[in-house]
Formats: C-alpha cells, structure tokens, sequence
C-alpha cells in the first residue's frame, strides 16, 4: 500500500485486480485508496460465479474463461505500463500466470513486491521446508522467479536467501522495508481504526498485546497458549491477542477455555497497527510484525522458547529477549513497578539500518521502489 499511496500522490493512474476471495469492499484501506480518483478496482463479472467453489468443474471453467485473450484485454484496453504482483512463482497462479505472461508478450515489465517481511534468519523456517529438505537434500528452487523483470525484498540477508535458492543478483534487490519506514506507520497509523476492545470502566492496567504466529512455523503451541493464560492471569494486564494477518489464531477450544477471563480480548479485531498504538508491550517471536513495534520505540518481548526458529530479533538489544515465560512475566511486572532497565539506545540504529533501510539510509524506501519502477516503464 506504501507504494500505491506514493503513486496516487504522484498523480498516477492505478488498477488492482483481485482474483481470490477477499472481501476488498471491507477493507478500510481501499476505502482509503478510493478517495483518489485514479484508484480503480478491476471487476471481473464472471469471478462472482465462481467464489468460496473450489470443484474440478469450476477449476476448469475458470481456466477456459480467464484465458489469455481475456488478460491482453485488460492490459489493452487499461493501458497498463506495469504489472506488480506480490511475492509468488509466476507459473502457478491462475489467472495471474496468464495477466504475467501476456504482460511479458506486450513488453510490460513485471515487477515482484513484498507482501510480508522475513524475519528468520534459518532456512528450515516451517514444518513444509523441514520436510521438503528431509525429503530431498535440496532447498526450494527459486529460479522460475528469475522471469520477474526485477524482484524485491526488504533486507539483505533476505537478498543472499534468494540467490542461495537459484534467483540471479541482478534480478532481486533489497530496496528496504516500505511498510515499516517511520514515514509510512505514521500515515498508516491515520488510515486505521483504533482499537476499543475493552470497556471504559476497566480500572488502569499495563496494556499487552500478542501476535500470534502461522503454527507451522516450529511453534509450540502448548507452551504459547500456556504463556498467554499465565499473562491474562497477572494483575493489573489488559490482554489483547492478534490472530496472524494470513491465518492462524487461537482454537475456538482455547477462546472458550479463557473466555471467562474479562481481562482477555481472545480475538482482538483490530488492524495490528491500532493495537500497537494502544499498547504498553508487545509480545512478538515469529512476525515481521514486531518491526513496527520497534520502530514506534514500543517494550517488546521476543520470548524465544515458543519456537526454535532464529529471527533478527534474537539478541538483537532492540527487543527484551526472553528464554522463559518468567522471564516475560518479569518484564511485565518491571513495566507495572517502573524499575524496566532501559535496552539503551546503541542497538537502535544498527537494526533499523539493516532491517528497514537495507544498509542505505538515503530516503525512504519506497521513492527506492519508484524510482525502480519508473525506470523499467521508461
């Protein structure tokens, strides 16, 4: 959104195409993108017929109908000068592989942007890649990804990851993290609704939220549930938990195991942004998420022994680093007491070099991905 935002101020014409079954129409950023008059959103009619089915039938009858005369028509007849996609191999995704390939025919560059930020610094990050190296001794093949005319990640380290998994260096670059650059929490911050999970009348607490991960993701699940009851168990805690953007949340057997604890939002149902904002702490291991809380200067907990992945977090000095849930517990009562010993600020810098700005801080990132953008259009 950072970029479109940037290109709609610019006075540049957009179209966004969605193909899957997510409900644009409830999203309060495209509310927020349709203030501007070059924003549009591309219907296609016949996809109405063919949401929430998934049979063979209607996998074959998509294909038939959203071919590749129907994609040349949409780029023609839009006059598109760019296509972006979010992170993908372009040869699997429906539709979207026939947009790409017919983009490539017209010579319309196609550009690869992210729609997350990796935060691990292992490869073996989920239970699908542990199988998959057990299973073969190999590492995914990114090399199909080499078809994008340029290919974008936020950091370095995650630049190197790609290369190591078949990307050519001239194709993916590490132009820095558009969705947490200071200037853009800021303004997204104004786009959101604020959080309102608890009543007025709650007496004054310690606010906490906690971002849950994807599961597969070498997450114990038991220990993550029992640390969550153990901090809606502390006096004086307000407990927010955030369901992860792409998936996972707490079981409806777990919500109705803790459900009586009035201290709890079990599924809180606000943007992550409005709930950072509301907070006191922050509880975060396994989401790029944390990154916002960080560059909002918010107490973070990385509680390191719900999973055995390693992140950029780890060790860091930017994050209160936690082996133990009495560890966590005791952060939080140093935050109650206010005897917290400041994490100082030396490691600040370093980090948000790295992790936001991509080892160059000279502007914000997202004039990096413009001007990239601009200079494949011509």
């Amino acid at each position: 959104m950072p970029l479109l935002v940037r290109l709609l101020d610019g006075g540049d014409n957009i179209r966004v195409l969605c193909l899957s079954d997510y409900a644009l129409k409830d999203d309060e950023r495209i509310d927020y993108l349709k203030r501007y008059s070059e924003f549009k959103i591309l219907e296609i009619v016949v996809l109405k017929y063919f949401r929430h089915r998934s049979s063979v039938l209607v996998r074959i009858a998509k294909r038939l109908i959203l071919n590749h005369v129907i994609a040349l028509a949409i780029l023609r007849r839009n006059r598109i000068d760019a296509c972006i996609y979010g992170w993908c191999d372009p040869r699997y995704k429906g539709f979207q592989t026939r947009v790409f390939s017919s983009a490539r025919m017209l010579g319309i560059p196609n550009i690869c942007v992210p729609h997350g930020q990796n935060i691990f610094l292992n490869w073996d990050v989920n239970t699908h890649l542990v199988a998959y190296h057990a299973k073969t001794g190999c590492w995914p093949d990114f090399s199909p990804r080499n078809k994008y005319d340029s290919y974008i990640v936020q950091s370095e380290h995650h630049r190197e990851l790609k290369i190591a998994w078949g990307m050519e260096p001239k194709k993916v670059l590490a132009l820095g993290s558009m969705r947490f650059s200071p200037a853009w929490i800021q303004r997204h911050l104004e786009i959101c609704s604020p959080y309102n999970g608890f009543s007025n009348n709650v007496l004054p607490a310690i606010r906490i939220v906690f971002f849950v991960p994807h599961w597969h993701y070498n997450v114990d699940i038991k220990k993550t549930v029992g640390l969550i009851q153990e901090i809606g168990n502390e006096e004086g805690t307000l407990l927010a938990v955030k369901a992860h953007t792409r998936g996972d949340g707490l079981s409806r057997e777990v919500i109705d195991s803790l459900s009586t604890n009035s201290k709890i939002d079990l599924d809180a149902q606000a943007p992550s942004s409005s709930l950072i904002d509301w907070s006191d702490i922050v509880i975060n291991f396994g989401s790029s998420i944390g990154l916002e809380a960080i560059v909002r200067k918010k107490i973070v907990i990385n509680p390191l022994f719900l999973h055995t992945n390693k992140t950029v977090y780890d060790q860091s000095g930017v994050v209160y680093d936690a082996p133990t849930s009495m560890q966590v517990l005791s952060v939080i009562k140093d935050v109650k007491n206010g005897t917290l010993v400041s994490l100082g600020s030396n490691a600040f810098e370093p980090f948000m070099l790295s992790e936001i700005f991509a080892g160059e801080k000279s502007g914000e990132p997202v004039l990096r991905y413009k001007y990239l953008l601009n200079s494949l259009v011509g």
